[in-house]
């Protein structure tokens, strides 16, 4: 049985988020997991922004 990849990846390095789109067999299209998964990274990456004490280099 093969197991499905992830079709967004998301890593954090410090205060930056890096969104990789993984779907290298369909020339990254943007299918419903693709935007699913975007679309919950950039809703994590704007609530970050509201809480300042989350990263210890921001002033707030």
């Amino acid at each position: 049985m093969s197991e499905e990849k992830p079709a967004v990846l998301v890593e954090r390095r410090e205060h930056v988020m890096i969104i990789t789109l993984n779907r290298p067999e369909a020339r990254n299209a943007i299918n419903k997991a693709v935007h699913v998964g975007v679309g919950t990274a950039l809703e994590e990456a704007e609530h970050d922004l509201g809480n300042p004490g989350r990263h210890p280099d921001r002033r707030g």
